[in-house]
């Protein structure tokens, strides 16, 4: 009902307008072929990250969100919300994975605890994925913690504290989780699907996501090559230094100044 109005309505806007501006070449391409919308009518502005992201929180703070969601740092976090296209069944099934090898001995390092969070609405599945029953459908109760929704304020505590951040989604218009991680200084494993590439560059351990063994590869590369899991966590810190709204508010004034001054 109200999905199907706001697209059609996005679409009618789209086609009368001047200038569309969207925050990513995928997201370009999405709207040249599936709106026919003219390229040349199209910027391509990425958003910035909030500055919360950038700075370390305080060690009281730390210590508080710590203890509220009853967690020790250097866990695996997964975050952005639970729609099915963000693929927790396939991160779940993965990690699931990881546990097998690490009770057979194969993984090289203890296997932190996963945490997910993202509001829990399983009576919306299958447009959402039912994270809870999948955990106990795959005996993984004792080593994943479902926080649920978590505010805006502690995600850069929770993004700062993991050993590793993973992002296994299917499709995004842009990602944004990926930069917050790697504003915050985490290590990142991304899917290599759709926007992901661009947000993250060369500053992520990407995997595909239709592939539980490539994810489980993937998230084992950063637990095990502390090389590599270095070397990731500077290149992000460096790559998120190019995301800024100060740069997107600059573009898309820009743009509309130059289609004033066309019009006029």
């Amino acid at each position: 009902g109200r999905k199907k109005f706001y697209y059609s309505l996005s679409k009618k806007a789209a086609r009368l307008a001047n200038r569309v501006v969207t925050i990513s070449s995928r997201s370009e391409k999405d709207l040249v072929q599936r709106w026919h919308l003219n390229p040349a009518k199209i910027s391509v502005v990425y958003p910035g990250v909030n500055d919360a992201f950038r700075h370390e929180p305080s060690p009281e703070r730390t210590h508080a969100a710590l203890e509220h969601y009853q967690l020790q740092s250097g866990y695996i976090y997964a975050g952005g919300g639970l729609e099915t296209r963000k693929n927790f069944d396939g991160l779940l099934r993965a990690y699931h994975m990881l546990q097998k090898m690490h009770h057979d001995g194969v993984l090289k390092v203890e296997l932190p605890p996963l945490v997910i969070s993202g509001k829990l609405m399983p009576e919306l599945a299958p447009l959402v994925t039912d994270v809870a029953a999948l955990v106990q459908q795959l005996h993984l109760t004792h080593s994943v913690r479902l926080l649920g929704f978590v505010p805006a304020e502690d995600l850069p505590i929770l993004y700062r504290q993991a050993r590793v951040f993973v992002y296994p989604s299917k499709y995004e218009g842009f990602g944004l989780p990926i930069l917050e991680a790697m504003a915050s200084g985490a290590p990142v494993a991304s899917a290599r699907t759709s926007s992901l590439p661009e947000v993250g560059g060369d500053a992520v351990q990407y995997f595909d996501p239709n592939h539980d063994q490539e994810i489980a590869d993937a998230i084992e590369k950063l637990l095990t090559d502390h090389q590599t899991r270095e070397m990731l966590r500077h290149r992000g810190l460096e790559r998120a230094q190019q995301f800024s709204w100060e740069r997107f508010s600059r573009s898309v004034l820009d743009s509309t100044l130059a289609l004033i001054s066309r019009k006029s």
